[in-house]
């Protein structure tokens, strides 16, 4: 059974950089939108240049300086979620 509190934190951490050959990194909330609202059919378009577009280049936040949370993805919207109480 997946523990959702076993999040590899230095991999979360390289969200939004080149850091393999080919892995999609994304967050919990992200991929959650993802099965919500796209069909399994969907074709993904990966974007690769200096500028970043119309839209910018999204952010995300480092979670390897909070030892107490950075084993769970912030955005997770699990009830046991430690993050959640942060807010």
């Amino acid at each position: 059974m997946y523990d959702p509190s076993s999040l590899e934190y230095e991999e979360y951490d390289k969200l939004g950089t080149k850091a393999s050959l080919g892995c999609i990194r994304l967050t919990v909330e992200d991929a959650k939108w993802i099965y919500e609202y796209c069909d399994s059919e969907t074709k993904v378009e990966f974007y690769a240049d200096e500028n970043p577009g119309p839209f910018g280049k999204p952010t995300s936040q480092k979670i390897s300086d909070k030892e107490e949370l950075r084993n769970w993805d912030p955005t997770d919207p699990d009830e046991n979620n430690p993050w959640r109480k942060q807010n």
